[in-house]
């Protein structure tokens, strides 16, 4: 299952990476991959999770955020790849994964949110 939204914020990359870094670690992701403008996260690595695991945030995930800078703002682009092989997917598994990301623009809200895409 995959999922993605993007946002255009002012303000300058680097800050704006270091803020979504930390606000994906507070869900439990944890950094796999990072270059200049990519982060490649993970969560729910588990298994047992991903058999058992009746939650959403169980499953293995793998989120991607991307940053690009131009025309001063920078666009925030964040993809879900959620492994569903092991699980059916519920209801309210993509509300869950939306939410988390309304919850990133929240958290950027101080960097001045331009447009959401």
């Amino acid at each position: 299952m995959r999922i993605s939204k993007s946002f255009v914020f002012a303000g300058d990359a680097k800050s704006i990476k270091e803020k979504a870094e930390k606000y994906f670690s507070s869900l439990g992701f944890k950094k796999d991959i990072e270059s200049d403008g990519r982060i490649i996260l993970k969560r729910g690595g588990s298994v047992l999770n991903s058999w058992v695991g009746y939650k959403i945030r169980d499953t293995k995930t793998i989120l991607t955020v991307e940053l690009e800078q131009k025309d001063g703002g920078v666009t925030v682009s964040c993809e879900y790849n959620v492994d569903v092989s092991r699980r059916t997917p519920m209801s309210g598994d993509k509300e869950t994964l939306v939410a988390e990301l309304e919850g990133l623009q929240g958290a950027l809200a101080k960097a001045q949110p331009l447009q959401v895409q």
